[in-house]
């Protein structure tokens, strides 16, 4: 079975209602979204330099579950950094979700 992959991987925040909205929210991901400058990345597929945590700090513990990864590259992005939106598959994992009385379903995390 071919397992769909969201194209939802990051997007532009809408300051005035605090709010972030994701590229390809509810799309399947045919390479419809160019790689680009974006506010944020969804914090399952970062990847950051050394140098970008060094004067950034790391991820703020107080965020529990939700915008920590919004946080972090609104900060990596004052410190200097560009965040970017990669085309390059390849950060992924692949779980069987299992609930009684049903067949395995795949889903990426």
């Amino acid at each position: 079975m071919k397992v769909r992959e969201s194209a939802r991987q990051g997007g532009v925040i809408d300051w005035p209602y605090a709010d972030g909205t994701n590229a390809g929210m509810g799309e399947i991901d045919h390479g419809q979204y160019p790689a680009r400058s974006v506010d944020y990345i969804n914090g399952c597929g970062l990847l950051v330099s050394r140098q970008a945590i060094e004067k950034a700090g790391m991820l703020d513990a107080s965020f529990f579950i939700y915008y920590e990864e919004t946080d972090w590259c609104v900060r990596i992005a004052k410190a200097g950094f560009d965040i970017r939106l990669s085309r390059r598959r390849g950060c992924g994992t692949r779980l069987r979700l299992i609930r009684a009385n049903s067949a395995p379903r795949p889903c990426i995390i």
